[in-house]
């Protein structure tokens, strides 16, 4: 899925206001994630990447 960034830790560095792109893979072993967003050149609706990332921390919910 793709939408526009609405909120971030300060520290991110993600743009707030810029279309991310996110996919999940959720499995109660081995979940991941994948996110990407750049401003140039933007990102189309679903062009989220493959999710293959290790999440750093848990505890969040995915709603739609």
């Amino acid at each position: 899925m793709t939408n526009f960034l609405t909120r971030a830790a300060p520290d991110s560095p993600w743009q707030l206001g810029v279309r991310t792109g996110l996919s999940f893979y959720v499995d109660g072993r081995a979940s991941r994630i994948g996110i990407a967003g750049t401003p140039t050149p933007p990102l189309s609706r679903c062009m989220a990447p493959a999710a293959n990332a290790l999440p750093v921390r848990g505890g969040y919910t995915i709603s739609s």
